[in-house]
């Protein structure tokens, strides 16, 4: 007998009810410290992934999640190597230090071993969440970037979402 959907009887999440994307990138922002979006959704869905770092040298680059009108994730990286954000177990791989995985490699990044716990709100301390399972909202979710020298750095991002469909 064939399965055809998820879960057939009893508990579990039907991921088939959720369309599933993506958003990964270099922005180049115009002012020092201020946040700009890169995904502004209205609805029910969840978040697996959201990261960001400095395209560039040891400048800084901050992370803001908010969910439901909430923000659960404020956090900066002070290199072009580590990310600042949130990440699933699933989208990690590596040893010691953590490798973020990110489908199209654009953002490869490191997690280092040392972790925040969740929710986790300071900009002024690098902040990186691993979660056991992705973050469910009912009405919004909001991803927010900044850089704190824009005529030398960019925001490279990495973010996954579903939506109910």
């Amino acid at each position: 007998m064939p399965v055809t959907r998820y879960p057939l009887s009893g508990g579990g999440t039907d991921w088939s009810k959720y369309a599933q994307h993506n958003s990964f990138g270099t922005l180049t922002l115009t002012t020092n410290n201020v946040y700009e979006e890169i995904v502004d959704i209205a609805g029910a869905g969840f978040l697996s992934l959201a990261n960001v770092l400095c395209s560039t040298g040891s400048y800084e680059s901050y992370i803001k999640v908010t969910i439901d009108g909430v923000v659960i994730h404020e956090s900066k990286s002070a290199t072009n190597t580590n990310a600042a954000g949130i990440a699933c177990l699933g989208a990690l791989f590596g040893g010691d230090t953590l490798n973020l995985k990110v489908p199209n490699d654009v953002n490869a990044c490191l997690f280092t071993s040392s972790h925040e716990e969740y929710p986790f709100v300071d900009k002024t301390n690098l902040g990186q969440v691993i979660l056991p399972k992705p973050i469910f909202f009912s009405t919004s979710l909001k991803i927010e970037v900044a850089v704190n020298n824009v005529g030398s750095t960019n925001a490279q991002y990495g973010c996954l979402w579903g939506v109910e469909a």
